[in-house]
């Protein structure tokens, strides 16, 4: 299993409007991707900003290479986006998951 790693940056005022698109658009449309598995969306106040680390698990590479393309390494955020977010990152981290204890589900 792959973990995909973006980290963002967004004022307190527009972090409520990302976390809503992550929630009721790129979550519905990561589960239409073939090899998907989960996604995590992590926020902690830093510095007068929300800091955003968004945590995806993939099969495979294989898998990511069909969702990113052919560089596999490039961010996909869409323009719409942007306009929530005052910094991100234009490239992602992979790595293989060495461990992982029992799945939890923590939807309030």
């Amino acid at each position: 299993m792959i973990a995909r790693l973006w980290s963002a940056r967004a004022t307190p005022q527009d972090w409520p409007a990302y976390e809503k698109h992550f929630i009721d658009h790129v979550v519905p449309e990561l589960r239409t991707q073939k090899g998907y598995v989960a996604s995590n969306l992590l926020q902690r106040e830093d510095s007068g900003e929300i800091a955003i680390t968004v945590l995806t698990f993939w099969r495979s590479l294989e898998s990511i290479d069909a969702f990113a393309g052919r560089d596999r390494e490039s961010a996909v955020v869409s323009p719409s986006v942007t306009a929530f977010l005052s910094s991100y990152d234009k490239r992602v981290q992979h790595f293989d998951l060495a461990f992982a204890d029992t799945p939890f589900d923590l939807t309030f």
